[in-house]
């Protein structure tokens, strides 16, 4: 009787293990490796690998090429100093999908305070990372064009900056207005408006480079901030011109679709100003404008 029950004891403590609903592993300390010893099912499921796949192996191998994750630093360091912790890191599936795992890790040590075990608790949170990175995004990005907003687009282009200073490539700054875009507004109404500012925006991150930085400072002004292979300027309003044409061709308004624009680059020192540097383009883009209406 005693046995039967030592039996569904085991029995059912291994279905709660396997309906938990988190993966579950044991790793044994005793070894430098820790080699995993256990996984219950959620586990296998979770991460697409079969038991014989996963038994001996470290729980390091679904890093992938991920193994420089800030959150595993302190990772390590718990296991150094044997305690437990809690951490979220990016984990990679067998199909080689990336998913984010809440691990919690507990040490277990024997009745003479030797640690002989790890036991690790571990979530799929992948959907909470993915919407606390859409709210991210979302205050990060103008609400209209989805470009960066003037906040973001700053702290962007003080990145640069520092690049710029690094490797001693010249630094850009633009700005681009839409030359009589009240015009616009008042003839043909604020819904067209707001569409030919959307369509603008993805029309500056098209013509523009992948690490060039797109913002937006308000109203009818965008700004562009990027490092330079050259000291020279005319590449920059020739991609203005680009887009320019590209909404005059797909736009019908009564008077030419202009875009007035200013671009100003320099050899970064460690006091250059970027407000003086924005402060030049935005003077150049007026002098555009005002030619415009000459």
């Amino acid at each position: 009787m005693e046995k039967r029950s030592d039996l569904l004891t085991s029995e059912l403590v291994q279905l709660a293990l396997d309906v938990a609903g988190t993966g579950i592993t044991i790793a044994d300390a005793r070894v430098d490796s820790l080699p995993i010893i256990y996984a219950n099912k959620y586990f296998q499921t979770m991460t697409g690998y079969a038991l014989n796949e996963i038994i001996g192996k470290n729980c390091r191998f679904l890093q992938g090429d991920l193994g420089d994750q800030e959150s595993l630093v302190y990772l390590r360091e718990a296991l150094k100093d044997k305690e437990p912790c809690k951490v979220r890191i990016k984990n990679f599936r067998k199909d080689g999908t990336l998913f984010w795992n809440e691990l919690n890790i507990t040490p277990v040590f024997d009745a003479n305070g030797e640690l002989e075990y790890y036991i690790g608790v571990q979530k799929d949170i992948t959907n909470e990372m993915q919407y606390q990175e859409q709210l991210i995004e979302l205050a990060e990005r103008d609400s209209l064009t989805l470009v960066l907003n003037t906040r973001t687009f700053f702290d962007y282009a003080m990145r640069l900056m520092k690049v710029s200073l690094r490797t001693g490539q010249p630094f850009g700054i633009g700005v681009i207005d839409i030359h009589n875009f009240k015009r616009i507004n008042d003839r043909y109404g604020h819904m067209l408006g707001d569409e030919v500012l959307q369509s603008l925006a993805r029309r500056l991150i098209q013509a523009f480079r992948g690490n060039d930085v797109v913002g937006r400072l308000g109203g009818d002004e965008f700004m562009i901030s990027c490092i330079s292979n050259t000291l020279e300027t005319q590449w920059f309003y020739d991609k203005v011109l680009q887009v320019e044409d590209s909404m005059v061709r797909d736009y019908n308004f009564d008077e030419k679709f202009i875009l007035s624009a200013g671009y100003t680059v320099a050899e970064m020192q460690r006091d250059t100003d970027i407000k003086d540097l924005l402060r030049t383009a935005d003077q150049l883009m007026y002098k555009a404008k005002r030619a415009h209406k000459a």
